[in-house]
């Protein structure tokens, strides 16, 4: 038989923890720079904020994801301009497919 969890730790010895606070470093992230494979590269720092009715009221701060008559927008504000309301998701999707920013 095994032993019971309870009392399998009780008769060793503790280990210290050598470290002290002073040691401690945070690991490496994308957004700290330290960046261990090149193959990974960051996107952008902040969003593309949206240049069209959303800028000046409405969804203010909305990302833009479009270029949409030389300009940045949202996709409720591309579906407006290229005035696609009125179709169905799926269409939608088809007619905004060429004006997603790369």
């Amino acid at each position: 038989m095994g032993t019971y969890p309870l009392e399998w730790g009780w008769h060793t010895s503790p280990q210290s923890n050598t470290s002290s606070a002073s040691d401690w470093k945070p690991k490496p992230t994308l957004l700290g720079g330290a960046n261990s494979d090149d193959n990974i590269k960051l996107a952008a720092a902040g969003d593309l904020k949206c240049q069209s009715v959303c800028a000046s009221g409405g969804s203010y701060g909305t990302t833009g994801a479009y270029n949409v008559e030389d300009k940045i927008m949202c996709p409720s504000c591309a579906v407006k301009a290229l005035k696609i309301e009125n179709f169905p998701s799926n269409l939608q999707n088809k007619f905004l497919k060429p004006h997603e920013l790369q």
